[in-house]
């Protein structure tokens, strides 16, 4: 008696089954990058909050100190310069409020001499990167300048209620409270390598886990989970990178390079485990072919049953 009905139902079922395990494999990469955004918020929520917080507090002081009706520039000031992480580094910090200060005192000033259009814009974004260019080297110093100045002489005349240069004291004022912020709460570098490197060394053990599942069950399926687990997890593992190599080298030469041991033993492991992760992902590309070879996987990529 032909042994074919047998057979049929469990074809139906492998590739069933393998239908459900190609759609949980697309699906794969949204729920890691899911995991990474949620990941990335937390860590900049204080940080946020510190910057709003200043923001409200520039916009405040230049209100009641300056009697200031409109003091946009302050609350603007102080939100660029503390940005949204905690590698606030004093210099760069004094670079964006300098910049910004620059910006927004040249802006009023060509406002005031020759008004406002396309040429006025061009002429004074270019007066001002030029003039930052010659103070300070930094970049940030030329980008805020420029930018800033190109606000100002974009905004209507009717946005400059608080005098000739109202506008440039408020961009002290809010310059000013980054500062204070900065310097009062300095950050520890340390704090976001080790959530990166968490997050990092996390999606390793995850990626050798589910290929120790496929090479155990001879399942295809799941080493090419594996592998595009291994793919997805490159730019966690190469912002850990980025972020210990620059904390290293800013730790040389600021205030925390009391901690710099430590940060140094962070990049090495970044080093280590990216290189771990490339290994991984050579296995899990390589070992379907090995087990083909062996007759552990079907010609679909399912086990072999024996």
């Amino acid at each position: 008696m032909s042994d074919e009905p047998a057979a049929r139902p469990a074809g139906d079922m492998s590739r069933r089954a393998g239908a459900a395990a190609r759609a949980a494999l697309r699906s794969l990469p949204r729920r890691i990058r899911l995991r990474q955004g949620i990941s990335r918020v937390r860590v900049a929520f204080w940080p946020i909050v510190q910057a709003a917080l200043a923001a409200g507090v520039a916009y405040g002081i230049a209100v009641v100190v300056l009697g200031h009706t409109q003091p946009f520039f302050a609350a603007v000031a102080a939100w660029v310069c503390l940005g949204f992480s905690f590698d606030r580094e004093l210099r760069k910090v004094a670079e964006v409020a300098a910049g910004v200060a620059l910006g927004v005192g040249l802006g009023d000033l060509m406002v005031h001499l020759i008004g406002s259009g396309w040429w006025q814009i061009a002429l004074v974004m270019a007066v001002s990167a030029l003039l930052a260019r010659f103070v300070d080297r930094g970049p940030l110093v030329t980008i805020q300048a420029g930018v800033q100045a190109g606000v100002v002489v974009g905004l209507p005349a009717s946005v400059a209620t608080n005098g000739a240069f109202g506008r440039w004291t408020d961009a002290l004022v809010g310059g000013g409270v980054a500062l204070l912020v900065a310097l009062l709460t300095p950050g520890d570098p340390r704090r976001r390598i080790r959530d990166l490197a968490q997050s990092a060394t996390r999606e390793l053990a995850l990626t050798l886990e589910s290929v120790a599942l496929g090479l155990r069950d001879g399942d295809a399926d799941e080493l090419a989970a594996a592998l595009v687990r291994g793919r997805a997890a490159e730019k966690s593992l190469e912002e850990w990178h980025d972020v210990a190599t620059k904390s290293d080298e800013i730790a040389r030469v600021s205030v925390n390079r009391v901690l710099r041991a430590e940060i140094t033993r962070l990049t090495g492991q970044a080093v280590l485990v990216d290189r771990a992760m490339r290994s991984v992902r050579v296995l899990a590309r390589r070992v379907p072919a090995t087990l083909r070879s062996l007759g552990e996987l079907g010609e679909e990529g399912s086990h072999r049953v024996t």
